[in-house]
Parts: structure tokens; C-alpha cells; sequence
């Protein structure tokens, strides 16, 4: 369990299904990488030492996001909770979820990754881009609202 999601769920409340941000966050990352390369191979040494420098940035940058984001369903709620210092936290009731969705590119179906919008009565979650198994946290939302069997 996650230690945002320890601190707020009720002592009876269970955890259906764990989220989190997929690897490929670390896209920018790479660009700049491959920046880096070719200002090498151009003899760019300023450059070089310029672009190393916000690829470490951006590579931190992504890391803490990657690290901090936790996406919880639990048997009563969904959770969301993001940032380090400036921290952001959703939470909507299973009583209130309307709809979820899962939006995939071609890359994020090959990779396992997308969007996922949770839509409450009332208001709803913004987006959350770039999670890993989409799919899977969907159908647990999804099935947050079904009756017993």
C-alpha cells in the first residue's frame, strides 16, 4: 500500500486496486538525451554541458511525479493524490462515480498505458494522463457500482 492511501483509508476499508503512473512519463527525458547525443556528435561542448544539465532537471522532474502520484480504488472510494511538496489529492465516493474511462493512443495500447477520467455526479476527476493498466483500474472503478451478487 502506498502511504498516502495508509493515512486516509478507514481501518475496515480495502484496497481493490493499486495504480500508478507508467515509465513512459520519462519521454521528455529522452528527447533531451538524444539531444545530447547529437550535440556531442556536432562538437557542441557549451551545448552539451547545457543540455546534460536540464536532462538531469527534467529526469528529477519526472521521477518525483512517478514516485508521488498514488491512484487507489478502494471498496468505497477512488483516490488520487499527487505532488511532493505541493500536493494534490482527489477523492470521490463509489455512490457518486457516474462513468469512467479509459483513453488509449496506439502507442499507449501497445505499451499499456492512458488516460483515465473519472466522472462524479456533480463534478468528477480531471484527467489522469499516462497510467499504467488503464484498463485494469477501469474495471475496478467499474465494478465499484454493481450491486452484490
Amino acid at each position: 500500500m502506498t502511504a498516502y492511501v495508509e493515512t486516509v483509508c478507514a481501518p475496515d476499508e480495502r484496497i481493490l486496486q493499486l495504480g500508478r503512473l507508467h515509465w513512459i512519463v520519462y519521454q521528455p527525458v529522452a528527447a533531451f538525451a538524444l539531444a545530447t547525443v547529437i550535440a556531442i556528435m556536432v562538437a557542441q561542448s557549451g551545448l552539451v554541458a547545457l543540455l546534460l544539465f536540464v536532462t538531469a532537471i527534467v529526469w528529477l522532474s519526472c521521477w518525483i511525479a512517478r514516485l508521488t502520484t498514488e491512484i487507489a480504488v478502494t471498496d468505497r472510494r477512488v483516490i488520487v493524490k499527487r505532488g511532493l511538496i505541493r500536493r494534490s489529492t482527489i477523492e470521490i465516493n463509489a455512490n457518486r462515480i457516474e462513468s469512467v474511462a479509459a483513453e488509449q493512443s496506439i502507442m499507449g495500447r501497445l505499451l499499456n498505458f492512458g488516460t483515465l477520467i473519472v466522472r462524479g455526479t456533480g463534478a468528477g476527476i480531471e484527467p489522469i494522463p499516462k497510467v499504467a493498466e488503464p484498463l485494469a483500474l477501469r474495471a475496478a472503478i467499474g465494478a465499484l457500482n454493481l450491486p452484490p451478487a
